[in-house]
């Protein structure tokens, strides 16, 4: 992964502690858990082809995401 960019946002409540509690259940940081959710998101959403940058980084190139 390049150089990482800081984003900032707002949730809400009610999202901040879905967010806390998945991050503890998983023993993961909070902006690794919006990482995931948000690759996973994009993904989805754009249909984006293997052969792209994103793809290779949320690991669909090898047969799937990498569990981790």
């Amino acid at each position: 992964m390049g150089k990482a960019v800081r984003k900032q946002f707002y949730l809400s409540p009610e999202l901040n502690k879905v967010l806390a509690d998945t991050a503890r259940q998983q023993n993961l940081p909070e902006a690794e858990i919006v990482r995931r959710a948000l690759e996973e998101y994009m993904l989805k959403q754009f249909s984006i082809p293997p052969e792209e940058p994103i793809a290779a980084l949320a690991g669909i190139a090898q047969g799937g995401r990498k569990k981790g």
